[in-house]
């Protein structure tokens, strides 16, 4: 059998397409502890806006961290 390939692994998902839905999820977060703040804190519009800000960068930094540690292991 010399023209067949070794096996390969699971196939991958690529690079773009994880930061994209990284980015989706952490959208949605902000959104939401956006809305949460408004609501429940009585927050004014500024106020939730940075809340939903600040959880986005958050979200966002920790998924991708998270996401480059399963996907490559320990550097």
């Amino acid at each position: 059998m010399e023209g067949t390939q070794p096996p390969g692994g699971a196939p991958r998902v690529s690079k773009a397409i994880l930061v994209t839905l990284l980015a989706l999820g952490s959208t949605i977060a902000g959104l939401v502890a956006g809305i949460y703040a408004a609501s429940v804190g009585d927050r004014s519009l500024y106020a939730s806006s940075v809340a939903g800000g600040s959880t986005f960068v958050v979200t966002f930094t920790l998924a991708l961290a998270v996401a480059t540690y399963v996907r490559d292991g320990v550097p």
